[in-house]
């Protein structure tokens, strides 16, 4: 025998290759080859071919073995390859080695099957097959033999020598045990056992009985099931040397039939163990004390609970045999109170160790008894252990009182109500215990914070309901004022105080009523349906809103308006919409009227009109359709008394609040009124450009004077876009402007500069307008332009291709200018200068038109002041002059701004209203009662401020801030007073009016005088405050 790298046979071993041709067919020279080799003394070239087969058995880890477990697997590795060998004349000339592919071997070993199972397996192109040896269960020494054949090389075989051996394998034993050691499947809810698992390594002879066993120690074995707890919770434990893990369980309180289960890696793979057990339900009993009696709860105090203070009820949870079952189980529980909402009681709570708790608290409605039922129940029992108790509620304590709410915050003076502004209102407080429980039957106390004007009470005192409610009524009094309720408990002495209620006429009076829109100028002339608002804001005498549903009607000179206008708030919205009829001029006039009061000073501050105080005697309201604030015939006007005439004012107040002393018709009333124009404006709009043809050089720019107007005069629609551009020249001044919110007449005047580009030419300057509605109407102008600077001999000017060509510097002068009272047609030149450059380097600018624009700022009323047309250009010195022209009323106000502008250079100067000299500072009223028990009771305080306007008469200054610049204790006892803080009190409005809040606290015995010094410029008044 020799080697397998090249012998022909080969010991029989693991890993060995053994040859295939017999030894003696290498000795016989008549051995012929499969090839068709030479014969006949060994001369001549013959070829012979070796089939070679190699066998390797693996274990699961890929290494070699002989030995495999009964009933285990190993892997095999088989390999063919032809070797070819050709020779001359007893000469090897090649000795060639190739892979067999497509080879089919066949297996064979009787103490084992295969994988495949035919045993029969196929070489790839690398002449390798794999296949897999099942050991069977019968142990001792087996032959793996493989055998295959071609029709070149006849058969091949080799053999294996190999065991199949007997091996041990790990097992789990589960078991329950009962406290008495005894096994057990069968447990009570609740119940607590031991959960054992052996764990062991075990050798099973051929017939599938265990040969040999022996305990395995250190291994990790968990326990789980679906029905209890274990402890360790983790339901983990480590085998100790006899091969025991165990852990407790306690099963649970739901009964049916579960699993238990243990499993552990042992030898690379779990191993597990299950049992089936049942648990069954306990009987259990509900009851608490010492000794135990089912069927009774227990709760401190003997079971007499106040509503609203909470108590902790208790009860045991045990087994027949007496023992606490500390299984938690979930308790529900019920009452009568409870149940209705008036007792607050949990619907279910869990044990813990066998005991319950419950917190039970009554609240309003629930008194007398009330008893608390509890039921322990297991998940699956249809009937549970109960217990119950009978609870004494009582009242709860009234500590603590609140205010709830009023039926009404604003109330009209007493007698003179309205559906909105009733003379009366109920007030409700609520009284309760600490924890917020009502409590009734307490008494409590009522008074107001004011009885100025007779303000009362219809009792003074009320009990509390069911709820703990108490309520009282207050009466208006004859005067307008605001005060408080104050409730108070009379066990406790506790109060609490109402919000703050205000009386008030709730009635209009003329100075309070004003209109706005929210665009004047639509464009509704050559559209219907289009929109504008009006909203409506009225208060009364003492400017708080007027009553909620009071109404005002409106009628209008062209287009439709919704006729009523409803308050609330002091606030209403209509809509006017465009529509026939339209006024020819396209203005129409709205009047809004509403029933309402005159207005007057009240000079001594007691909410009423008496005589001799000054008011405004209302005619009957007239729509001004023409303007001009006189009435005409053919007018309509508001025909209150239906005599078809419109009257005059009568002479008399007409208003709610006609005193006893007034002279006047008690609860007459006037129209109050206001009116607004709207303008429908055209679409098509007129644009007239002044020069009509424009000429211009580079030097001397061209002033163009733009007057815009819809087709009736009137300004376009609010909203429309101009735009001013040029094909020739250069354009000084900004192109795009935008048409106003305004009622004002047209046209619209705009002035633009424009100046020669120094290139002769022609060209169009265009005027574009686009209305909201994308209607336009274009403009066109021609400007030609010329050369100026090739005739100038040098130095050439500023604007020339070699001199300056930017404005750099303007100067106005006068910068401000103060208007006096009837300023009438005075006119003042403003000197303007314009140059190129500026500071030391600045040189006059020729030729130049400087623009201007006054425009009122806020504020600014009774001023027009309107520059002239036309001025001059600039001088060689770079000098103008702008003529302006001031005309004002007697009493102007603010301020007109009007700004100089030249190239990208501007200056402005301000016209501003002298200030008024303040020759009167009038209170209202000097003197303030403070009766007893007052607490932040408001005391507004009139402030009115005039100044003299000629011939005797006075005019209302605006705008000043009163100051008070001191208060004194003097005699006062008993009271205080605090005074505005100066932030909050504000400038005196177009009456000359501002309201100064002091507020004053007083105890039972307030006397004497306290006082505060109020000054406005160098005059001063003072107030006082008396004691009462």
């Amino acid at each position: 025998m020799r080697s397998a790298a090249g012998a022909q046979v080969v010991k029989r071993a693991h890993g060995w290759t053994i040859g295939l041709l017999s030894m003696l067919c290498l000795l016989l020279a008549s051995c012929g080859s499969p090839s068709g080799a030479g014969s006949g003394g060994g001369e001549g070239p013959s070829t012979r071919k070796i089939l070679q087969i190699s066998l390797n058995l693996l274990d699961s880890s890929g290494n070699p073995t002989t030995s495999v477990a009964a009933g285990g697997s190993a892997r095999i590795e088989l390999s063919a390859s032809i070797r070819t060998i050709v020779s001359n004349n007893g000469r090897t000339t090649s000795d060639t080695t190739a892979a067999a592919n497509g080879l089919i071997i066949d297996l064979s070993s009787e103490g084992a099957s295969f994988d495949p199972s035919s045993g029969r397996v196929l070489t790839g192109n690398d002449g390798r097959a794999v296949a897999t040896l099942l050991a069977g269960n019968s142990t001792g020494a087996q032959v793996l033999s493989a055998q295959a054949s071609t029709t070149d090389t006849g058969s091949a075989a080799v053999s294996l020598n190999y065991q199949i051996v007997r091996t041990s394998e790990p097992l789990i034993t589960l078991s329950l045990v009962d406290a008495s050691a005894q096994l057990t499947n069968t447990l009570r809810a609740g119940q607590t056992i031991s959960v054992r698992a052996l764990v062991e390594d075990v050798v099973y002879g051929a017939d599938g009985s265990i040969t040999s066993r022996s305990p395995r120690s250190g291994a990790a074995v968990t326990f789980t099931s679906d029905g209890g707890l274990f402890d360790p919770a983790s339901g983990t434990a480590l085998s100790d040397g006899s091969g025991l893990a165990r852990v407790s369980f306690q099963a649970g309180v739901s009964t049916g039939v579960f699993n238990m289960t243990a499993s552990a890696s042992l030898s690379g793979a779990t191993r597990s163990a299950s049992t089936a057990y049942q648990v069954s339900a306990p009987q259990l009993l509900l009851g608490s004390g010492s000794p135990f009696v089912a069927g009774r709860l227990s709760a401190p105090a003997g079971g007499s609970v106040r509503a609203g203070e909470p108590v902790l009820l208790q009860g045991e949870v045990r087994t027949a045999d007496g023992a606490l079952f500390t299984i938690p189980v979930d308790v529900n529980f019920t009452s009568s109170c409870a149940s209705v909402g008036s007792a607050t009681l949990p619907a279910s709570a869990r044990s813990s160790n066998g005991i319950v708790t419950a917190q039970y608290t009554a609240g309003a409605g629930c008194a007398g008894q009330d008893i608390v039922s509890a039921e322990a129940l297991l998940p699956s029992q249809v009937l549970g252990a109960e217990a119950s108790i009978t609870l004494n509620v009582l009242p709860p304590s009234p500590t603590t009182i609140r205010y709830l709410d009023s039926d009404a915050q604003q109330l009209g003076l007493l007698g003179r109500s309205s559906a909105g502004r009733p003379d009366r209102a109920t007030l409700r407080f609520q009284v309760s215990n600490n924890q917020g429980v009502a409590a009734p039957g307490a008494s409590v106390s009522f008074a107001v914070t004011s009885n100025a004007g007779g303000i009362g009470l219809l009792s003074s005192s009320a009990i509390s309901d069911q709820l703990g409610v108490a309520s009282v009524t207050v009466l208006s009094g004859s005067r307008a004022t605001s005060f408080r309720v104050i409730a108070t408990l009379l066990s406790q002495g506790v109060s609490a105080q109402s919000e703050v209620i205000t009386i008030s006429t709730g009635t209009p009076d003329q100075e309070s009523f004003s209109a706005a829109v929210s665009t004047f100028n639509i464009e509704g002339w050559n559209f219907d349906g289009v929109e504008t608002s009006l909203t409506l804001r009225a208060g009364d005498f003492f400017n708080n809103p007027i009553a909620d549903g009071s109404r005002a009607f409106l009628t209008t000179e062209g287009g439709a308006v919704d006729p009523v206008c409803t308050f609330a708030g002091g606030v209403c919205t209509v809509t006017l919409r465009s529509q026939n009829p339209r006024p020819s001029d396209g203005r129409l006039s709205v009047l809004m009227t509403v029933p309402g009061d005159e207005s007057f000073v009240d000079l001594n501050g007691n909410g009423q009109f008496d005589s001799g105080e000054p008011f405004d005697d209302l005619a009957e309201a007239f729509r001004d359709d023409n303007e001009d604030g006189i009435y005409q015939s053919t007018e309509p006007f508001s025909d209150r008394n239906g005599n078809g005439v419109r009257d005059l004012g009568n002479g008399l107040y007409d208003g709610i609040l006609c005193g006893s002393s007034g002279g006047c018709v008690n609860n007459s009333s006037v129209d109050v009124r206001a009116q607004r124009v709207l303008v429908f404006s055209t679409s098509p709009a007129s644009i007239v450009v002044t020069p009509s043809v424009i000429s211009v050089d580079e030097l001397t720019p061209q002033l163009i004077e733009i007057l815009i107007s819809d087709q009736n005069g009137n300004l376009p629609p609010a909203g429309s876009t101009i735009e001013i551009s040029s094909t020739n020249g250069i354009l000084l001044t900004p192109g795009n402007f935008e048409v106003g919110n305004s009622n004002a007449r047209g046209p619209l005047r705009l002035l633009a500069q424009i100046v020669g580009d120094g290139q002769a030419s022609s060209g169009i300057l265009n005027i574009n307008l686009t209305t909201p509605l994308e209607i336009t109407t274009n403009r066109q102008i021609s400007v030609n332009d010329f050369s100026i600077c090739d005739s100038l001999p040098a130095p050439l000017p500023p604007g020339c291709d070699s001199g300056d060509v930017e404005i750099g510097s303007l100067t106005v002068t006068p910068l401000d200018v103060i208007v006096q009272p009837n300023d009438t047609d005075r006119v003042v030149n403003l000197s303007v200068g314009v140059f190129a450059g500026s500071g030391s380097t600045a040189r006059p600018y020729f030729g130049i038109t400087p623009t201007i624009v006054c425009l009122p700022n806020q504020g600014a009323n009774g001023m027009v002041i309107t520059p002239a047309a036309t001025y001059s250009a600039t001088n060689s010195g770079g000098q103008t002059t702008i003529p302006v022209t001031i005309n004002a009323t007697a009493l102007p106000s603010g301020t007109v701004t009007c700004t100089v502008r030249a190239g990208e250079q501007s200056e402005s100067t301000i016209f501003r209203a002298a200030p008024l000299t303040v020759s009167q500072l009038v209170l209202n009223p000097t003197d303030f009662a403070v009766t007893a028990n007052q607490s932040d009771l408001t005391l507004n305080l009139q402030v009115v401020l005039l100044a003299d306007a000629g011939g005797g008469a006075t005019v209302p200054v605006a705008g000043v801030i009163p100051q008070v610049t001191s208060c004194s204790q003097g005699s006062a006892s008993g009271f205080f007073v605090l005074q505005p803080a100066p932030e909050a009190i504000q400038p005196t409005n177009s009456q000359g009016l501002s309201v100064l809040a002091f507020v004053a606290n007083s105890g039972a015995t307030p006397s004497g005088v306290y006082s505060c010094t109020i000054a406005a410029g160098s005059l001063t008044a003072t107030v006082t405050f008396t004691g009462q």
